[in-house]
């Protein structure tokens, strides 16, 4: 098997694997970034950047689908007591995220670039495979 076979191989395992028991909420923040990475390779797109910090605040991960640069908000919880993991991102995250965004663009050589928002949802359950959900274009700039 080549090198990106492997590679190839290893992101399709990740997003796979069964979630480990007993991870604190940080570790369970950054195991929803590695699965929602997973994920969304295997859907076309190509990682830029994670964990972008900007004077707004931190955007998750940064990717290229086809021409479009796309900021992604990754929610992982471990159920939906309290509502699906996508209904956290309000208005005021949204915000946030979108001046990020701009703070990014600004950073750019030619920071004309289709750009979109969106959410992936991760919901686990310690022992289970992780429930993906990919919501496109979950909002706009405002």
């Amino acid at each position: 098997m080549g090198l990106l076979q492997s590679i190839a191989a290893l992101f399709v395992a990740i997003d796979r694997r069964r979630v480990p028991a007993s991870l604190t909420h940080n570790e369970l923040g950054h195991y929803g970034e590695d699965v929602a990475l997973a994920y969304l390779r295997r859907r076309g797109y190509r990682p830029v950047a994670r964990n972008y910090d900007t004077p707004h605040g931190e955007i998750d991960l940064i990717c290229r689908h086809g021409q479009t640069l796309v900021f992604i908000e990754v929610k992982t919880r471990r159920g939906t007591h309290y509502g699906r993991p996508g209904e956290a991102v309000g208005p005021g995250k949204q915000h946030r995220i979108t001046n990020g965004a701009l703070s990014y663009l600004q950073s750019l050589r030619n920071p004309r670039v289709a750009c979109r928002f969106d959410v992936v949802e991760i919901e686990v359950v310690e022992g289970c495979v992780p429930n993906c959900r990919l919501i496109v274009d979950a909002f706009s700039a405002c």
